[in-house]
């Protein structure tokens, strides 16, 4: 996999179900709510300082939100993520090779065959954990997956800030 890492310059991720536990809080007056873990976002500020990150979700208002208080790419798309994915690679000019994918549920299944660099945190719906070419993680999600996904790539990180790229 350490091969495979210094190839990497684009970290998507799923939202619901990734950086959240997937659960959806509905006040009286009809507003979402969703919970989200401070150490996740705390790796993905480090993270962007070496990848660029984007999140892709089926859900808009709250996720967009997120999306600009990170400070990271948002993407909404309801439908078809693996073409949204294959519109970015290639306006941004990369290969499946370049990107890394994080997601949960049945409609991140098409992404995982997409791109060969593809996790999923340890809740996934089953399709995805016993897929051959995703690697499953130990954290639940909205319980750590960024932060998990920040430990698998510190050494590329560290690797990369000893050759300047920092």
């Amino acid at each position: 996999m350490e091969d495979a890492l210094k190839k990497v310059n684009t970290l998507v991720f799923d939202i619901d179900g990734v950086l959240t536990d997937g659960r959806f809080y509905v006040d009286e007056l009809g507003h979402f709510r969703k919970g989200f873990l401070d150490k996740d976002f705390g790796a993905l500020r480090i993270l962007k300082k070496y990848f660029r990150i984007v999140l892709i979700s089926a859900s808009e208002k709250v996720n967009e939100h997120v999306g600009k208080m990170l400070g990271v790419l948002f993407y909404y798309e309801p439908n078809d993520k693996k073409k949204k994915l294959k519109e970015l690679m290639q306006k941004w000019g990369a290969h499946p090779h370049n990107v890394l994918f994080v997601g949960d549920s049945y409609v991140d299944i098409k992404c995982t065959q997409l791109i060969p660099l593809s996790f999923c945190p340890a809740d996934a719906v089953p399709e995805l954990r016993n897929g051959s070419s995703v690697v499953t993680l130990k954290a639940k999600g909205g319980e750590g997956v960024a932060v998990e996904i920040y430990e698998i790539l510190k050494p590329e990180i560290m690797r990369r800030r000893k050759h300047g790229r920092d």
